[in-house]
């Protein structure tokens, strides 16, 4: 299978999964953006899977110790930024207009991406935080989950979907919500995993009827999960498949050269921006929020989103793009050629509540 730079529709994909959690976050009246966070978790095991599949191919081995580093020059440097400022920075100018900001009280949660862990109440600049956490959790697991790749990757993706089960379990004896459970989680890895393997083999199951008609059916399942309590233990795992569906059905169309007739490019170009739009997104919300309170929410929501927009665009030209220069040096060469492998995939955002 030949390398791309880019699977065409993933960020689109990536941009309209955004979009619902941003709704949800500067909005009341948009409930469903907390499935946002499940789609997040498939985008990002779909994409790194691949990625390992592809070296595997035309290495012959998957090269842990450079994943990892791809992953940190991609995390990193934004992530740290964000942390130091709401630890350092953010309660001096706070206090310089006679406010006081919560921090969290186990900083050293965030410094080595605990923080789905820390129950307690703090700014929302960094509570949205926790799903990074979770990510980087997972890296850790995928790491592990990788030496199955080459043989048998159906084994990591039915035990990810089984141990799925038990977040009630691991929730109850350790006092962590679900929702910020990593374990809650494990069915969409193991589901975006599955749909890595299928559409990295071209496999015949994923023609554009039955990906249709699995949509379709596992739409049903989650509909009736939230009406039906003995359907409600199926409920992510159905989710996981409706999105993974709807995924793969994007990446079809996207295939299509005759898709920029009708559908937006500028999707494409915005969805490379995600990680920025999602991490910054707590400040903006937080200070438009504080100051421009009086304004008509639909102007308020429109302003918001612009100015998010263009903090994202510069983060990501003047400060990300330089450390993510040093993937040339990362990323593996095929055994017959001068290429590099796909790009590194933008990271998940996900929902949560606005508190200062």
């Amino acid at each position: 299978m030949k390398n791309q730079s880019r699977i065409h529709g993933v960020d689109t994909f990536r941009f309209f999964a955004f979009l619902n959690v941003f709704l949800f976050h500067a909005t009341t009246q948009w409930s469903a953006g907390y499935l946002g966070v499940q789609l997040f978790f498939i985008i990002s095991s779909f994409l790194l899977t691949f990625l390992a599949l592809n070296e595997i191919k035309d290495t012959g081995l998957f090269s842990r110790t450079n994943f990892f580093l791809r992953r940190a020059v991609r995390i990193y440097p934004l992530y740290f930024m964000v942390v130091a400022v709401s630890f350092y920075l953010l309660p001096l100018i706070a206090g310089s207009f006679n406010r006081t900001v919560t921090l969290p009280e186990n900083k050293w949660m965030y410094w080595t991406f605990l923080s789905n862990f820390d129950s307690q109440d703090h700014i929302f600049a960094l509570k949205f935080l926790w799903s990074i956490s979770v990510e980087e959790q997972f890296y850790i697991l995928f790491i592990g989950l990788s030496y199955f790749f080459k043989k048998n990757i159906y084994i990591p993706v039915i035990a990810l979907v089984l141990l799925s089960f038990v977040s009630p379990v691991f929730s109850h004896l350790t006092g962590v919500s679900e929702y910020h459970n990593p374990v809650t989680y494990f069915a969409d890895f193991g589901i975006g995993m599955l749909a890595a393997k299928m559409y990295f083999e071209k496999n015949q199951l994923l023609k554009g009827m039955n990906l249709v008609v699995l949509s379709i059916l596992s739409g049903i399942v989650v509909l009736l999960s939230f009406r039906l309590s003995f359907l409600s233990p199926v409920l992510n795992i159905s989710f996981a498949l409706f999105a993974a569906s709807c995924l793969l059905l994007g990446i079809r169309v996207f295939q299509q050269q005759s898709y920029k007739k009708w559908l937006p490019a500028s999707t494409e170009i915005l969805g490379r921006y995600t990680y920025g739009l999602y991490v910054y997104s707590g400040f903006v919300l937080t200070f438009s929020g504080l100051f421009l309170s009086g304004s008509n929410n639909y102007l308020l929501l429109v302003l918001e989103f612009s100015i998010l927009l263009v903090i994202s665009v510069f983060s990501y030209h003047l400060l990300e793009k330089r450390f993510l220069e040093l993937k040339d040096v990362l990323h593996y060469k095929g055994r017959n050629r001068s290429d590099r492998s796909v790009a590194i995939p933008s990271m998940e955002l996900v929902p949560a509540t606005i508190s200062l």
